[in-house]
Order: C-alpha cells, then structure tokens, then sequence
C-alpha cells in the first residue's frame, strides 16, 4: 500500500470480478509524507471490476500508535471507468474520497476528494489528479504521476513512481504551498497469495507537514500483501 501513487486501470473481463487483501507496511506514506508517524499500518481492500469497465474499491485503515495502541484511522475509496484503445493500451477515469486521521504530534484529520485520469501502456501508467481541496486544507491542487513494474523472473517484480505535486495560487500561509515531487522505488517477491516489498521513498524539497512537523524526506518501507 503506497497511498495513491497510480491507480492502474483495470480492464473490463468476461465477467464481474471481486479481489480481497490484507497489507500491512512498516510506515503509511501516502504520497512521500508519513501519516503514520513511522509507525506499521494495516489495510483490508476491497476491488471490484465490471465486465462493462466500471470499477470500484475502497481500503479500510488502522496504525499501530505509540499511545494509544491499535486505532482504525479511516478509509480510501474510489469509483471510476476504464476502456481500452486500438493501439492495445488502456484508459480510465474517475474519482477518490480520503477521509484518513494521522497520528503524528496531534491527531490530525485529513478529508478530500479528488477525480483523475489516466492511461496504461504495457507497464507504465501515467495519472493526472484535480482536488479542489487537497488534504482539506482548503487549496486546489493538481497532482501528475508516472509508475512503471518490470517483472525478472516469475516471482520478482521491479517498481518506481514519481510523483508531482503542484498548489494552484495557494495563499502565502497554507500549508501545501510550494510545488513538491515525491520518489519511490523498491523490489518485491511473492510467495503463492502473499507479496512482500521493500520501497525506497523521498519526498522534497519542504518535508514538514502539518505545519511546523518535521518529517524524514527519505524513508526505507517494507511491506506485504496477502491476496484471498
């Protein structure tokens, strides 16, 4: 679970389909910043995909915090269509709510939406997000990114994501107000239903959010993934 970093269209298939997970990860980045204050979340998601490209899923959170042991700390969800070009490559639209409390110094509550589109050819998708309140800090935001995956060998699989994030005539005091870009690169193995990963990620050049938090703009995140 990395947060939204790309939302690969799925493809309409023969028939409807419904996928289950469990994941857990050392930290929750969503996006570069931490909202888990470095400490392990835990995810149940939920995907589903209609034969006539509409899809949907939602991922219901909880974070191990240092004071008051294991909380349920919201939920993502999105809705959206996806087609598919002559050319072989895949498109989709669509839209996402985040409704997420972080527990880093203070609890802080993070509700917004967003829509977005995007296309997917062969193993790079490439997204562009609009929120008019991004992070319910009350400022419009565009938010553009590009993932790729190459898979080695059967059980191995290569990631990288780049992400930018830019306010639109934010007001001198927000919070989000400067354009930030956010990496992450990792490996991961999968062993039957279960993936695990390790992910470098960075996010810069600011790194203090909410304002006056500092965070790390580099963190090390591992993870796993167990499909039913």
């Amino acid at each position: 679970m990395a947060g939204t970093a790309a939302l690969v269209a799925p493809v309409g298939s023969a028939k409807a389909q419904v996928a289950v997970s469990a994941s857990v990860v050392s930290d929750y980045r969503f996006r570069g910043l931490s909202l888990s204050d470095g400490r392990p979340t835990f995810s149940l998601t939920v995907n589903y995909d209609h034969p006539s490209g509409a899809y949907a899923g939602v991922s219901g959170l909880a974070t191990a915090t240092a004071h008051d042991g294991l909380k349920a700390t919201g939920y993502q969800a999105f809705v959206g269509y996806a087609g598919r070009l002559k050319s072989g490559a895949s498109w989709d639209v669509g839209a996402s709510r985040y409704d997420v409390t972080d527990y880093l110094d203070s609890r802080y509550r993070i509700q917004y939406e967003e829509v977005y589109a995007g296309i997917t050819a062969h193993n790079v998708s490439a997204h562009i997000y609009y929120s008019p309140n991004y992070l319910g800090e009350g400022i419009k935001a565009l938010y553009f990114d590009a993932s790729t995956a190459f898979v080695p060998a059967p059980t191995w699989r290569l990631f990288a994501h780049a992400g930018v994030l830019a306010p639109l005539n934010p007001p001198p005091d927000a919070e989000m107000r400067n354009v930030q870009v956010d990496l992450r690169a990792g490996v991961a193995k999968r062993f039957k239903a279960c993936e695990v990963e390790l992910a470098w990620t960075h996010y810069g050049p600011s790194a203090e959010y909410p304002g006056g938090y500092p965070q790390s703009r580099d963190a090390l995140v591992a993870g796993a993934t167990y499909h039913f």
